[in-house]
């Protein structure tokens, strides 16, 4: 479970600091997965894809 975490704390900050510095306020899936019900975790697995593809579409502008 400490690897989990780790690594859902590595992705959140990496997508908040890449969200700040293109001044893009709230982003979907932005939950970690540790404290989410298992039930919604496709809702935030398809959330974080949609997050990706919005700041991948800001960086190419």
């Amino acid at each position: 479970m400490d690897a989990l975490h780790t690594s859902e704390e590595c992705y959140l900050n990496l997508v908040r600091s890449i969200s700040n510095h293109l001044d893009v306020d709230r982003l979907p899936g932005q939950r970690s997965l540790i404290q989410v019900p298992r039930i919604e975790r496709e809702i935030v697995k398809k959330e974080r894809q949609h997050t990706i593809e919005l700041l991948s579409q800001r960086m190419t502008y």
